[in-house]
């Protein structure tokens, strides 16, 4: 074993580290101001504060190899024992040299657990980076790392984040009530028309799928309206053509149809926006290219202004699609009637079906097809 002439110093070095640590779960998972916070948050909180934990620690001498990876004379090789339970304690192993490291098998195997050919060869090289078994953890790094606990936090500290399942406290509710797994239907009964479907639909399989496809195939939206309001409309296409399988999907294709006009109105809004567009909050004012609503959130949140104090060519930033559907018939881009209908029809069932207290049940209607001319409607007197 080669001696160190350095001195050692590791407990003070990783009770710099924890410092570090604290400080980088603090800044990156915040909690709230009674300490409380999701549970991947907790757990990140609980495992970086946890440090620093049970160490084996090994230098490694890259004198004498050859690779575009080395940073310095020493590398290291650090083996914790990742655990809730793991009471602080270091033991440095000394120093080996990685251009000979036959002799020091033995040690490698029961330090880091290193025994295979290809982890040899991978640390020779200085490309492994880290080994992990659970609960233990090897961190390896081409520098000796007391020379920069600062930096040898942060490297840690984007391996640790693979390791909160550890110290975590999510309570296994299955367990804790005995709750059963669903069955695992065979394809032929999950593929089954549904006896409320079958009402509506051909009895065969074959001949409800080709219908109820039929059905849908010829509602269309003009192919200049925004992709994400085509989108929606997909989605709630598809979810209707699956509700010959689990009908409750009428219900949910309906819903997207009114997310579907609800994301048409944004845009359409969008499309009114002269270019430039001039942003004004209080005696500070900027003038940018065309725009949209999330642009303007995302301006206002970078220069830290109220964005519901901001006026958008000197009216107010419309939060809410109540506020967008004003500002359009102000425009005179939608009629007082299209006006009414989107506000007191299309909006008020957007929010029945997104603020749910009781489950409501639709059946195969013409929402679709409804939707379909509302959308087309608003863009249709766009230039493609």
């Amino acid at each position: 074993m080669i001696s160190s002439t350095t001195s050692l110093g590791w407990e003070e070095f990783f009770l710099s580290v924890a410092h570090w640590l604290r400080t980088f779960a603090d800044q990156h998972w915040p909690l709230e101001s009674d300490g409380s916070g999701s549970e991947t948050y907790l757990a990140m909180h609980r495992l970086f504060k946890s440090f620093p934990f049970r160490a084996d620690v090994l230098l490694l001498d890259t004198d004498g190899i050859e690779s575009p990876l080395k940073e310095g004379r020493y590398a290291a090789a650090i083996r914790y024992n990742i655990s809730p339970t793991s009471s602080y304690h270091v033991i440095f192993h000394g120093i080996i040299p990685l251009s000979d490291i036959a002799p020091y098998e033995a040690l490698l195997k029961s330090v880091l657990h290193i025994e295979s050919e290809d982890a040899k060869s991978s640390l020779m090289s200085l490309s492994l980076r880290s080994i992990y078994a659970r609960p233990h953890f090897v961190h390896i790094v081409r520098n000796d790392p007391r020379n920069s606990p600062a930096l040898y936090a942060a490297d840690l500290a984007l391996h640790l984040p693979d390791l909160k399942d550890i110290f975590s406290s999510r309570t296994d509710f299955n367990t804790r009530y005995n709750l059963q797994p669903d069955p695992i239907l065979d394809e032929s009964i999950l593929l089954e028309i549904s006896r409320a479907a079958a009402g509506f639909f051909p009895y065969t399989r074959k001949d409800a799928i080709q219908r109820i496809q039929e059905d849908v195939s010829n509602i269309q939206l003009i192919s200049h309206i925004p992709e994400h309001v085509h989108r929606a409309f997909l989605i709630a296409k598809r979810l209707y053509i699956f509700g010959l399988f689990e009908y409750h999907f009428f219900t949910v294709s309906a819903h997207y149809c009114y997310l579907a006009v609800e994301s048409a109105i944004y845009h359409r809004w969008n499309l009114a926006l002269p270019n430039p567009t001039v942003l004004q909050y209080g005696s500070d004012s900027l003038s940018v290219p065309k725009t949209g609503r999330r642009s303007i959130e995302m301006i206002c949140k970078q220069r830290g202004w109220n964005k519901s104090k901001t006026l958008v060519n000197g009216r107010p930033y419309p939060g809410r699609v109540g506020q967008v559907l004003y500002q359009l018939h102000q425009d005179k881009i939608v009629s007082d009637w299209q006006h009414r209908r989107l506000r007191d029809v299309w909006m008020k069932l957007r929010n029945y079906h997104s603020h749910l207290e009781f489950v409501s049940i639709t059946g195969p209607t013409d929402t679709l097809e409804r939707a379909a001319e509302v959308i087309n409607t608003l863009f249709d007197s766009v230039k493609p």
